[in-house]
């Protein structure tokens, strides 16, 4: 499961999030639009990898084969970025 990083300050419209890591003020704002901002809105804590890409094969009538490469990749770079943290089961 993915949650949102603890210091990611955001603001989340129809279609677009802007992010800000508020404890690395130097980088600049991360504006995500499209399918990025639907992935983001869906980064919740309780959401793992398989559920947010299977809400997405219903949102976009895509193959799971499909989309899922993709969702993959984008939640590694969030969180390369510090923008998310994957979540154990304690």
């Amino acid at each position: 499961m993915w949650r949102r990083g603890a210091s990611v300050a955001y603001v989340d419209r129809e279609g677009r999030s802007a992010l800000l890591d508020l404890d690395h003020l130097d980088h600049p704002p991360f504006v995500l639009e499209g399918s990025a901002a639907e992935i983001w809105q869906r980064i919740d804590g309780v959401r793992d990898h398989t559920a947010i890409v299977a809400e997405l094969v219903d949102l976009y009538a895509e193959e799971e084969a499909v989309i899922g490469p993709s969702v993959h990749a984008f939640l590694e770079d969030l969180a390369s970025r510090g923008l998310i943290e994957g979540v154990t089961d304690a």
